[in-house]
């Protein structure tokens, strides 16, 4: 045995002196003052569950709100959103923006979407939430940022909450006299970000540094004004300065515009009653999703996927998923499925996965319900960190729709088994949607002399899955939009670096089997401008 001698015991303790308040203060005003870098906010990241009640909302509430009447008023609102979401889809400059590959929101003033355009990209409703999160947290009481009347904020980083980084947010506040009341968004797929290879969707990033740029929420409007030093810096940053430049002025016209028709609405029925009705919508939709779940059977259903390539090699990798109901409560569980890949471009931050959880949920499972965050606030889900569907900071997300699609199919597949016995069924029990994409990403010089990079509209063309009553549609929608479309071909030939010799071709025998059967894809064919027919 072998005895050591510590003298540490025979050490007198002496009580560590507590701080004043002052001097407290002092310390946290100098950690403040000195922090190195702000990264997303993993308290913010991971959460999903809608904010309590503000005291304010909670008096706007008490004054008791006719349901009538908070009827009429959500009425008001989603037509206020689709016409921005008209104006988008009419003037903005990207494919994403003609063909419906966006979304316009309203939230409450903790960031919950409490309603969403009825047409497009329906997942938006389940992550635009984090960078509103983040700006109330870190920006409103910065003195050198702040929230003001006519300001506007952008991010695309799908780390501070997004689906991938080609989409871009333009986030204005309603303020009545000075607090915040709610937000404002738009929100469209850009494309070009300046990755490392054009179109936004870089199959071959292997660092994050290849997926283009990673805004974090940041003021590009200042009191109504676009900032001409921010924007110069990120027209500098991707392949079509132009584009950057005219769909900035196409969110924020669009957010204006529904900012008018929601001032109106304020004018007439007041804000303690507009601010009610808001948060009555969002607590609506969560009592009615667990009153829903209580109808299923209560038990467990699993559902496992696997990718078969990493868009460089040939690889097995999991996405697992598991569905337990119990009473009122449900959880999905991702836990099993594999790790992320530090040099591969198929990771997804666990937002991005979630955002297509909430597709299946309001597009398959429940789609009467109003598009909100409180959808899925009240479901529980479970992930390991670390994984390529719940991947880390550093990891490459550029084609991060590998893992987060596959979450989609997780939902969409299992949920005719929970609902089989259902007596009552709010949609349809329908054959797995093709959960991937398919279209080009392109980059070059147009027939114009313009410098591009973007990608097909095509992607919008999904096949439908078939009903135990009826065939499947010939690539009706993708998985991820509502009432989307695939372009005219002589209108992107204006402006793609390519012909599409071959466009949208229904393929023979590129369906499910049995009696009914899925809906059919459909293949394309390009030649680069200039060369000659044939080549593809």
């Amino acid at each position: 045995m072998t005895i050591v001698n510590d003298d540490r015991a025979d050490a007198v303790s002496t009580p560590k002196a507590e701080l004043t308040r002052q001097e407290q203060e002092w310390v946290e005003k100098f950690m403040d003052e000195t922090t190195l870098f702000l990264g997303p906010d993993p308290e913010i990241m991971r959460s999903h569950s809608i904010a309590d009640r503000s005291p304010y909302e909670d008096a706007c509430m008490a004054q008791g709100v006719d349901r009538l009447e908070a009827e009429r008023i959500r009425k008001r609102i989603a037509g206020a959103l689709d016409e921005g979401y008209e104006m988008c889809e009419a003037q903005g400059a990207a494919p994403g923006a003609k063909w419906g590959d966006l979304t316009t929101a309203i939230y409450t003033a903790a960031g919950d979407v409490s309603y969403l355009s009825c047409h497009g990209v329906i997942a938006f409703s389940a992550i635009l939430h984090h960078p509103i999160r983040y700006i109330m947290k870190y920006w409103k009481d910065e003195p050198t940022v702040g929230v003001h009347a006519g300001d506007g904020f952008i991010h695309n980083d799908a780390r501070f909450g997004n689906v991938h980084n080609t989409d871009q947010s333009m986030i204005m506040p309603i303020i009545r006299d000075d607090q915040i009341i709610a937000w404002v968004a738009a929100t469209i797929h850009e494309g070009e970000n300046g990755a490392c290879e054009p179109g936004g969707m870089p199959s071959g990033s292997e660092t994050a540094f290849d997926d283009g740029l990673r805004m974090s929420p940041f003021k590009i409007v200042e009191g109504g004004h676009l900032r001409r030093d921010l924007l110069t810096f990120l027209q500098h940053s991707v392949r079509d300065p132009k584009l950057q430049l005219a769909d900035l002025k196409v969110k924020i016209g669009a957010v204006n515009r529904i900012m008018e028709r929601i001032d109106t609405l304020i004018d007439e029925v007041g804000v303690e009653t507009f601010v009610a009705a808001m948060r009555m919508t969002v607590e609506d939709v969560d009592t009615e999703v667990r009153r829903r779940i209580s109808e299923l059977p209560d038990g467990t259903v699993s559902f496992n996927q696997f990718m078969d390539s990493t868009l460089k090699e040939n690889i097995l990798i999991k996405l697992a998923c598991k569905i337990t109901v119990k009473g009122e409560h449900m959880t999905i569980d991702l836990r099993g499925t594999g790790p992320e890949i530090f040099n591969r471009a198929i990771n997804s931050p666990l937002c991005s996965v979630k955002s297509m959880m909430m597709q299946a949920i309001l597009a398959f499972w429940w789609p009467d319900l109003p598009r909100c965050t409180s959808a899925m606030s009240c479901i529980e889900i479970i992930s390991d960190e670390g994984t390529w569907a719940d991947a880390g900071y550093d990891a490459p997300m550029g084609q991060s729709l590998q893992a987060s699609f596959r979450g989609f199919s997780a939902l969409q597949a299992p949920f005719g088994k929970l609902q089989f016995s259902n007596p009552t069924k709010y949609s349809n029990v329908v054959a797995n949607w093709f959960n991937q994409i398919n279209t080009f990403l392109w980059g070059g010089e147009t027939q114009h002399g313009d410098q591009v990079g973007n990608l097909c509209a095509d992607l919008n063309g999904m096949p439908g899955g078939a009903k135990p009553f009826k065939d499947g549609e010939d690539a009706v929608s993708p998985l991820f939009c509502a009432m989307a479309d695939t372009a005219e071909q002589e209108v992107m030939e204006e402006e793609v670096p390519f012909m599409q010799l071959v466009a949208k071709r229904l393929v023979k025998d590129n369906m499910g089997f049995g009696k009914f059967t899925g809906g059919m894809g459909y293949e394309m064919m390009v030649a680069s401008e200039g060369t000659p027919t044939g080549a593809s």
